[in-house]
This record gives C-alpha cells, sequence and structure tokens, in this order.
C-alpha cells in the first residue's frame, strides 16, 4: 500500500488521501508523549471486532445508518433535504447506504458555519479522555460546476469551541469515503455528549452526505498510556542528546499549545550527524503486530528555531523489527516550518512481530535545528 499523509496544518484532506484513508478498520491507539499510535486490523467496515487490547467492545456515538439523526440548519443560505441515496464507488461496489442528505448552499455565505448538518452523542454513553474515536462519512459534489466542493468536519464536546477533529475536505462528483481516526480531547458525559458537526458554508455548492458514522473504541492503548497526559508504562530511550555519546544537542520537555496536549518533546540539534537516526526516541511496542495489520501513525511537528536561510525543520519516523524481523514502514523527510502541523501517517505491517520486537523510532538528526514533537 502507498503511503498516505493526512496533514491538518491547513486542515485539508486531498481526495486520493481520504479514499484512500476509508480502507481501514479494526482500532488498537495510543501512547506516551502525546504521540499516538492506531494499529487496525481488516476487518470490513469498521466492524464489531477489534484487538483484544481493546478494554471494550466500540461503542457507536451517534445513531449508526439513520441519517434521520442529523439536523440541517441553513439560516437562509439555500436548503438541506434528506433523501433516498445510492451510490457505487470506482470499483462499481455498492456503497453501503439507502438514505443521505443532500445539502443545497446558495446565497454566497460569510462564514463556514452559516450552512450546517450535525448530529449529536445520545444514549448513556460517556467518552474519556484519550479514547480512540473514528469519524467515518461518504461525500460527493453533485451540481454543475467544474470546481471542487469545499466543507469542513468538527468533532467537540457540545457547547464548547475547544475541536478534537477540525479537518477541510475537497471532492467532485465520484463518491469519495473518509474515516478518520482521532482522540478525544477531554471527557464528556453522557449529558454533554459530543457533536459531529459538517460545516458547508465556503461556497455556493451542492454536496451529498451519507453513511455517517462516529466509533470509539476505547481506551486501548499500544503503549500503555490510558490517557493523554498519564505517565506511560513505557519508557522511551533517547540517543545522541545531553549525556549521550557523542552529544549531538540536547532534549527537553516544552510547553505545548495543542488541543489536549500539554507538552512536546524539543530537540535542538546544534552538531550535524552522519545520519538522521543518530538523534532519536525510541521504544519498543509492548504488545505483538500480526502480519497485514494496517496501522496508522499520528502525531504532530513543528520547528522551533531553524539556521538563517533554512526554510523547513525535517523529522523522520520509522518502525523498525528487531532479531531478524523485517522494518516496517518509515519516512525521513517530514518538512514542518514554525506551525503545528499533525500528521497521519497509515502502513501495513508486513510481518509479524512478537511482543517487544517492533521499535517505534522518531528521528530528529536530519539537519541542524530544533524541532518539536507532540500529539
Amino acid at each position: 500500500m502507498n503511503t498516505t499523509y493526512l496533514n491538518r496544518q491547513d486542515n485539508r484532506v486531498s481526495e486520493d488521501a481520504s479514499s484512500q484513508a476509508g480502507s481501514f478498520h479494526r482500532v488498537r491507539a495510543k501512547w506516551k508523549k502525546d504521540f499516538a499510535l492506531v494499529a487496525l486490523g481488516f476487518v470490513g467496515v469498521l466492524g464489531s471486532s477489534i484487538s483484544a487490547w481493546a478494554q471494550s467492545a466500540p461503542v457507536q456515538l451517534i445513531p449508526t445508518n439513520s441519517p434521520s439523526s442529523l439536523t440541517y440548519v441553513g439560516h437562509s443560505y439555500g436548503s438541506g433535504t434528506l433523501m433516498t441515496m445510492t451510490g457505487t464507488d470506482a470499483y462499481a461496489n455498492t456503497l453501503p447506504f439507502t438514505q443521505g442528505w443532500e445539502i443545497n448552499v446558495t446565497g454566497n455565505p460569510t462564514q463556514r458555519n452559516n450552512v450546517t448538518l450535525a448530529a449529536s452523542m445520545t444514549g448513556t454513553t460517556t467518552v474519556a479522555k484519550g479514547d480512540l474515536i473514528v469519524a467515518t462519512f461518504y461525500y460527493r459534489r453533485v451540481d454543475t460546476a467544474t470546481d471542487e466542493g469545499n466543507f469542513a468536519l468538527r468533532v467537540q464536546e457540545t457547547g464548547t469551541y475547544t475541536p478534537a477533529l477540525d479537518m477541510t475536505f475537497r471532492g467532485r462528483t465520484m463518491w469519495r469515503k473518509v474515516s478518520i481516526p482521532f482522540t478525544a480531547v477531554a471527557s464528556a458525559t453522557a449529558a454533554q455528549g459530543l457533536s459531529m458537526i459538517f460545516e458547508m458554508g465556503y461556497q455556493n455548492q451542492t454536496i451529498d452526505i451519507a453513511g455517517v458514522r462516529l466509533v470509539d473504541y476505547g481506551q486501548c492503548s499500544l503503549f500503555g498510556a490510558n490517557n493523554i497526559d498519564a505517565a506511560a508504562s513505557v519508557s522511551f530511550n533517547f540517543y545522541g542528546v545531553n549525556s549521550s555519546n557523542p552529544s549531538y544537542g540536547t532534549e527537553t520537555t516544552v510547553a505545548a499549545n495543542l488541543p489536549g496536549y500539554t507538552n512536546a518533546n524539543q530537540f535542538s540539534v546544534t552538531t550535524l550527524p552522519a545520519a538522521g537516526w543518530y538523534v532519536r526516541m525510541d521504544a519498543a511496542v509492548p504488545g505483538a503486530i500480526n502480519q497485514g495489520d494496517h496501522l496508522v501513525a499520528i502525531f504532530w511537528t513543528r520547528a522551533a528555531w531553524v539556521p538563517a536561510g533554512t526554510l523547513f525543520s525535517a523529522a523522520g519516523i520509522g518502525f523498525l523489527g528487531t532479531n531478524g524481523a523485517a522494518n516496517e514502514w518509515g519516512s525521513g523527510n517530514l518538512m514542518v516550518d514554525g506551525n503545528w502541523k499533525q500528521w497521519i501517517c497509515p502502513f501495513t505491517a508486513s510481518a509479524s512481530h512478537p511482543a517487544g520486537s517492533l521499535i517505534c523510532q522518531i528521528q530528529a538528526g536530519n539537519q541542524i535545528q530544533g524541532l518539536q514533537i507532540a500529539g
């Protein structure tokens, strides 16, 4: 499978990225130091079977296959119609819905939230900070305009404005499936709930939305930390910084102002090493990984400082097998400026890895730089 990056520096998911991201299904997740690793096994469309590491069965936070649970608000900028809706994907497969919403935006709205389609969490379910949640939906643009449709999705605690997810999507007439994993940035009681809000007011357009799901997989950590800010039971080892011999710089903990995250690791690389992995943090994944498991690494990076004449910091991330096991996915050139950028990087395990034999490694020695890693 090709590597896909869904980055949230500009809150945008490309068409290719969104369609590829839609193929991931079973969930495990998360870790210390504000980094999330999500391992997903392929069991169909967000099936009911999840990893044995999960502490509870997945919970549907909004009614499944019930588009009537969504509410349209248009503020005189068009109309929203719940209607019979079917479709096929690029391979002529029938899509798993029979109803959906058609949102016709007119009147040139001035703000994206002038036109919304939203659903709130129902029942007695509670969401805990750090829970792994997956939002899934299908969309397409159906009017005659030749440019792309443009809308956003926010997921937030009802009545607040701090989103756990806030991303923008584009697309044309072909149905696109999106499945996005994220972690809850705060606990939510059944009374508070979560709201899933599609914001359509970017431009005049007609967008179809169908197959909407919001699923909570609970606290199911690969690395043992149940909550985002909790101390992990797994220690990350640091190389090439501080007291390492030789030392290429320093590593410190700094404050980070991100949704749900308060700290970041900062690498200050002052002497250029021969290879990027000479300055790194790594730890063994405690549990076993099966061949064919789909995984998604989720993290944030930003440049704290770069030398004069340098525009970007660069990070690397990889998953390495030990004791002769196969190395898995890695990328050594994730570029970032002074703004926080979130990366969502899926890959597939090419081999099975017994417990403790797959190493998560984050590299900072690509260049002279100050690089912060969080989320």
